[in-house]
């Protein structure tokens, strides 16, 4: 089985806000981690069944739920305010600094 290309983005950046938008990924996409967890022909060790058998919990899901959330409604536009290119932002970093 193969996943799509840029499914999980790598990042470099604010790491709540990388693991917030992981989980809403993995959230969006339950069809295809449900598949991927149980029918993947990987030994690990056990890690992998551990795995399955965490994310197929109601408790995880609605993890996984409410850390997508707080990523769409808190730290999604924080960080789309600060980390945008500086032709495109209003914020002078350097002025910030200087007072």
């Amino acid at each position: 089985m193969a996943y799509q290309k840029g499914l999980l983005p790598r990042y470099r950046g604010n790491r709540l806000h990388i693991m917030f938008d992981i989980s809403a990924k993995i959230h969006e996409h339950e069809e295809f981690f449900t598949i991927f967890f149980n029918e993947s022909p990987g030994t690990c060790g056990g890690l992998q069944a551990a795995l399955c058998h965490d994310y197929m919990t109601s408790v995880a899901k609605v993890e996984l739920q409410v850390l997508g959330l707080l990523g769409k409604l808190l730290t999604s536009p924080w960080m789309t305010k600060f980390y945008t290119s500086s032709a495109e932002s209003e914020i002078s970093h350097i002025d910030g600094i200087s007072q």
